[in-house]
């Protein structure tokens, strides 16, 4: 069965701005104190990413966060976000992002 990606809101060309993904649904299924404990993102060409990591709250951190900018009006762009938690579980999940004309 495949995975589909999740997606996010579009984008212009000029924005700077972040987008995220919430791993809770996931996290703590074995260990409900587990957190994100490591972030990555494979960026695709065209578009640019600021920074990347990981947003912590009330002590816990189960959101990776991106900052993008750019892009190409019309162009559809696929991030994969790798996540290692502090219990040593790998997950990863694909999302997309729309960049639409200003």
């Amino acid at each position: 069965m495949a995975i589909v990606p999740l997606q996010w809101p579009d984008k212009r060309p000029g924005d700077r701005a972040y987008w995220q993904l919430g791993w809770s649904d996931q996290l703590g299924l074995e260990d409900p104190a587990d957190t994100i404990a490591t972030v990555s993102w494979v960026v695709p060409a065209g578009i640019t990413r600021v920074t990347a990591g990981k947003i912590a709250k009330d002590a816990t951190s189960k959101i990776a966060l991106i900052w993008l900018e750019g892009g190409t009006a019309g162009q559809s762009y696929a991030f994969v976000c790798t996540i290692t938690t502090a219990n040593g579980i790998t997950l990863e999940r694909g999302v997309n992002l729309f960049v639409r004309a200003a």
